[in-house]
């Protein structure tokens, strides 16, 4: 991915079409406006909110109770606290401010153009299934490992990145350098995710494919239509599934995964390796 560039439009206008001689007509090129990245600034300001939150609640109480209380661990999930599958990507580490700080770089630069791109309600939903999917895989592959933090999410935003210059590649003007800076990108931060330390990387993996899933499913698709021979128009396809539908569907996905998870393996596993030691 790479941050907006004055030169390069970001939405759909750019498109693939070559400049035009000067004695050639002029073309009317009629496309969406990008909108405002107003769910962007939402989630960075809450997100900071929290953080700061989380510091008084420290400084005051002398513990980091927000993080306590929101961070996902699969037995208080388990238990019934199944707002830990969403509250941990507005939480970060205290112990430094590289948490916070890498993840709200890339949500200003990254997420805040691909809203402009995409729309409000496609980005939110994008970010939400993505930063659950993340903590649901995590709580599945890693029960015993608390974690907590945006990275979830963002992974679903990077793969969106990819997914959407893919799918609209007819559109998008030097679609092939766009679409393998974005994918290198991806790359880097798995490798990271890998090779570093403390690292929630069953997250990252599952943040990555529900954002996969969820925006496969939601993308904006655009075709380019000559009207006549100087009014272009690119026109948005009309998708199989509504949007809120398939945010909804894709919800539902990986909350049932985990459900069918605890009931069918967490449990019978616990009970066994408790039979087990009382019997030993």
């Amino acid at each position: 991915m790479q941050q907006p560039n004055s030169d390069e439009p970001s939405d759909p206008t750019a498109a693939s079409l070559s400049p035009q001689p000067a004695n050639t007509p002029t073309y009317k090129l009629h496309a969406p406006e990008p909108v405002h990245p107003m769910v962007t600034y939402v989630l960075l300001g809450v997100t900071l909110a929290v953080y700061g939150m989380q510091w008084l609640s420290i400084w005051i109480l002398g513990n980091d109770f927000p993080a306590i209380l929101g961070m996902k661990y699969t037995p208080a999930i388990l238990a019934g606290e199944w707002w830990r599958l969403i509250t941990p990507i507005f939480l970060h580490s205290t112990s430094g401010l590289l948490h916070i700080a890498s993840n709200m770089y890339f949500l200003y630069w990254v997420g805040r153009s691909l809203e402009q791109q995409i729309g409000h309600l496609r980005f939110f939903g994008l970010y939400l299934v993505a930063g659950l999917s993340g903590n649901v895989l995590s709580a599945i592959l890693a029960p015993e490992t608390p974690s907590l933090g945006a990275s979830t999410a963002l992974y679903g935003i990077m793969i969106a990145e990819v997914l959407l210059i893919w799918l609209n590649r007819e559109v998008f003007r030097s679609w092939k350098a766009r679409l393998q800076n974005a994918a290198m990108v991806v790359a880097i931060n798995l490798l990271i995710t890998f090779f570093v330390a403390q690292i929630d990387a069953w997250g990252h993996i599952g943040g990555l494919l529900g954002g996969l899933m969820v925006f496969w499913l939601i993308a904006p698709r655009y075709t380019v239509r000559y009207l006549n021979q100087t009014d272009i128009r690119i026109e948005e396809q009309p998708l199989r599934l509504p949007v809120l539908v398939s945010i909804a569907l894709s919800l539902l996905v990986w909350v049932a995964m985990l459900v069918v998870w605890a009931v069918w393996i967490y449990r019978p596993l616990e009970l066994f390796l408790i039979h087990k030691f009382l019997t030993a």
